[in-house]
């Protein structure tokens, strides 16, 4: 039960991570993004870790 209610917070932390990195990255013009693209790009890979890790330890 615990494995599970870790994997759903996980899940949930990553899809409001990558949400919250494209909200971020649109909202910016192009020279903003560009400038700011090694955070979008960290927190959009976090997102994604997140994600996956959620669904492994669901699946696990």
């Amino acid at each position: 039960m615990q494995l599970s209610k870790s994997g759903i917070l996980s899940l949930v932390l990553g899809i409001l991570v990558l949400g919250a990195a494209w909200q971020y990255g649109f909202a910016q013009d192009v020279q903003a993004l560009i400038l700011n693209g090694l955070v979008l790009g960290g927190l959009t890979w976090l997102g994604l870790v997140l994600l996956v890790l959620g669904v492994l330890i669901i699946l696990i």
